[in-house]
């Protein structure tokens, strides 16, 4: 069981079976289906080129500003320079559908 209070001191109580899907490496190739969980996406470059901002590439390809600041190593500003090469990893696991009445979090 799971409850949750707000800010208004209501109490919101759902019930659900969690299924966690969890994938380790090589667990599955990019786009592959199966008895395993599948992976979409991909990494791929990124030259910076004049208005891109953290917020801006992040939005344009799905990855976390947070994960960009990360992996590339940025300052904590997550300033950026024209020509900058950013490596962006935008994989996903995709989980088996889970069995009836359960919810999947992915």
């Amino acid at each position: 069981m799971f409850r949750k209070v707000c800010a208004r001191g209501v109490a919101f109580v759902a019930l659900a079976t969690v299924t966690v899907v969890a994938a380790g490496p090589s667990s599955a190739t990019v786009g592959a289906t199966g008895a395993r969980s599948a992976i979409a996406g991909v990494v791929q470059s990124h030259v910076v080129v004049p208005g891109d901002t953290v917020t801006s590439v992040s939005a344009r390809f799905g990855v976390e500003p947070s994960v960009i600041i990360a992996d590339n190593r940025l300052a904590s500003s997550g300033a950026l320079r024209v020509g900058q090469t950013l490596q962006l990893d935008s994989r996903h696991i995709i989980p088996r559908a889970g069995a009836p009445d359960t919810v999947v979090i992915n």
